[in-house]
């Protein structure tokens, strides 16, 4: 904005008649600055808060995922053990003789009541 100048004697009357507006310098008060301190601080926790819930989630689901992983191997070892012991010739032999009522040539049965 470009000033113009008044004579001194006018200037006087102008000023007691009319005062000049001169634009205002913008003043930050504190309390602006403990709004945005504030703001910042509450963002930031936010923030932080929606990553601990995230977090926390994340291991819940770890965890139920390696507590299915051992149930699934305590199963595979269970049918590990389950097959050796079918592979063998006593598991053949027995269910042959209970199961499908075999005998050896030459055997008799006996059945008491």
């Amino acid at each position: 904005m470009r000033r113009i100048r008044i004579p001194r004697h006018t200037r006087a009357a102008q000023l007691r008649e009319s005062p000049i507006v001169r634009p205002r310098h913008i003043r930050i008060l504190p309390r602006f600055w403990r709004f945005v301190i504030l703001l910042l601080a509450l963002i930031f926790g936010a923030c932080a808060g929606a990553s601990e819930l995230k977090y926390r989630r994340c291991c819940a689901h770890l965890a139920e995922v390696e507590r299915a992983r051992d149930a699934a191997a305590q199963r595979v070892a269970a049918l590990n053990d389950r097959l050796a012991e079918v592979q063998t010739d006593a598991y053949t032999e027995r269910i042959a003789r209970e199961e499908l009522n075999l005998l050896y040539p030459g055997e008799i049965r006996y059945v008491a009541r």
